[in-house]
């Protein structure tokens, strides 16, 4: 891995990580956050105005860039495992899901990446189809080009979370792992078995305090027909309190955690304010820390557009 500065445009706030190798692993050199974000193709300026004060400066001697984007603005499909060879099929299947979900445009108005997925407990394979929207990813890439870096790639921040897992938690590579992207009001879950996406599904969340439950019943799914056990949970994200993780560490049968992307990382930050805000929300830096790790995700089988 080669010195990058990842960012990941949140819902609310942009999170900024630089990172570069080490001679005993991962070096987290700078962190930044900012109120403003892209979440439109429209509304990048603001973010870029605040950005242009000092990414320029955070991103010096870098060699690569990343960029983490939140769920409003993709399109996810699952869909029963097909021959990926016949690119015809594959942009015929997306083309008919784009049009159901937005009649109001065109499949090359996306860009798609198909991903193959664990087998179900019952043999069951499935694939997983994730579209962004060309328009919304030009404006992140444009926030790019006052610093010159090139764009390594751009990642849905709920499976950029996977690179963060299985960096800083190296036995979850050989685990069944839930891990949980809580939002306001909603969750992103996902589960890794042995490092492989083996399930994904984006839940409401009418209430904080119905986290518990919401988790309960989906893992009650999960057991039923998708893995035999599941060894641990992990959460991150702006939605996730003290209050609602404690409720969900008495409530559920599975060890549940906060997920840290620093974890197997060393630091030279200089700022003793920098070193304790990092321990405090680190969960809020997941998805700018896995975008820039090495990832099952980015393999896909299939890119188009």
């Amino acid at each position: 891995m080669e010195k990058t500065i990842s960012m990941y445009f949140g819902t609310e706030r942009t999170y900024i990580t630089r990172i570069e190798p080490g001679e005993k692993g991962l070096v987290l050199c700078d962190i930044g956050v900012v109120t403003e974000t892209v979440k439109s193709d429209t509304d990048y300026m603001d973010a870029l105005i605040r950005l242009e004060s000092f990414l320029p400066q955070m991103s010096e001697g870098t060699a690569t860039a990343t960029i983490a984007v939140p769920v409003e603005n993709i399109f996810v499909h699952q869909f029963p495992a097909i021959d990926t060879s016949d690119i015809t099929q594959v942009r015929r299947m997306l083309e008919f899901e784009i049009k159901h979900a937005y009649p109001q445009h065109s499949f090359d108005d996306f860009t798609s990446a198909v991903y193959p997925m664990a087998a179900r407990t019952d043999g069951t394979t499935m694939m997983l189809a994730i579209m962004m929207e060309k328009k919304y990813l030009m404006a992140c890439e444009f926030i790019l080009t006052m610093t010159g870096v090139p764009l390594l790639n751009i990642q849905a921040s709920h499976f950029a979370a996977h690179g963060a897992l299985l960096y800083n938690y190296p036995d979850s590579i050989n685990s069944i792992c839930l891990i949980i992207g809580v939002q306001e009001n909603y969750c992103d879950v996902s589960v890794l078995k042995n490092g492989e996406l083996a399930y994904y599904n984006l839940l409401v969340l009418p209430s904080p305090d119905e986290f518990s439950a919401v988790c309960e019943k989906e893992i009650e799914k999960l057991l039923s027909g998708y893995v035999s056990y599941i060894d641990a949970a992990f959460c991150y994200g702006p939605g996730l309190t003290n209050n609602i993780l404690s409720q969900a560490q008495q409530a559920l049968s599975i060890p549940i955690q906060r997920l840290n992307p620093f974890r197997m990382m060393s630091s030279t930050l200089q700022s003793a304010e920098d070193r304790d805000f990092c321990a405090k929300a680190a969960h809020l830096f997941v998805p700018a820390v896995g975008s820039a790790l090495p990832n099952p995700m980015l393999k896909a089988e299939v890119r188009l557009g």
